[in-house]
């Protein structure tokens, strides 16, 4: 999933890696590229044949076209662009990494939580699991380099939670993208905080930054 840390990317890259060998090498071909990786090779393709389903499905309803597909997947090969809409897709199921903390602060900090074992984000983390947290907590300035991310799936263990399907996304697309409701601004000097979640996803960022995204993000909305 390099340069993305995200789980979502690499399962994408995954189905699209098998799909290629498929058409070059046939099942032999799919089946090299899965023991080669050590990937699921029925996983990948029940994963394949139900996005074709479903494509064919809504061409014969005529809700789809080749010409829309092409418009639809002009950036499909950017990745902060796909992580965009699925975290849009996703939320408000967003967590954070304050560089104070061990743990990732995940539902408004009242929870902190590890990384499920077959994460791509868990290969060099040394907390496998997270309890109750402190309650709702501001994030942290840029200078503080707090890391947000999305997920698809949070588990519980005993006193124990995991996130799975995760992926590190950019608080623009957050502030972009995500939910229904106009994000707060707040602040009177030339930067200013922007949130969601009631104040615990909270970004410092210039004031006519987020001037320019307040205008897009409803422009997008119409």
């Amino acid at each position: 999933a390099a340069p993305a840390v995200s789980d979502h990317v690499a399962l994408l890259r995954a189905a699209e890696g098998y799909e290629r060998e498929a058409r070059r090498g046939g099942d032999a071909g799919a089946r090299a590229f899965c023991d080669r990786f050590s990937l699921n090779a029925r996983a990948l393709q029940s994963v394949v044949q139900v996005r074709d389903k479903m494509k064919n499905e809504l061409k014969q309803q005529r809700l789809l076209a080749d010409s829309v597909l092409a418009f639809a997947n002009r950036n499909a090969g950017q990745a902060a662009v796909v992580l965009a809409v699925v975290a849009a897709g996703v939320y408000p199921n967003l967590a954070v990494k304050k560089p104070a903390k061990k743990k990732i602060e995940v539902n408004a900090g009242r929870i902190d939580a590890g990384l499920h074992p077959q994460s791509i984000l868990d290969s060099g983390a040394k907390d496998k699991g997270g309890g109750k947290g402190k309650g709702g907590a501001q994030a942290a300035n840029a200078s503080d380099r707090a890391e947000w991310y999305c997920y698809t799936e949070m588990t519980q263990v005993e006193q124990r939670y995991s996130m799975t399907g995760i992926s590190r996304v950019s608080p623009v697309a957050l502030l972009l993208l995500c939910g229904d409701d106009p994000f707060e601004v707040q602040g009177t000097g030339p930067d200013v905080s922007a949130s969601l979640l009631d104040g615990w996803a909270e970004f410092v960022l210039p004031r006519a930054q987020a001037g320019k995204l307040q205008n897009l993000r409803y422009a997008l909305r119409q």
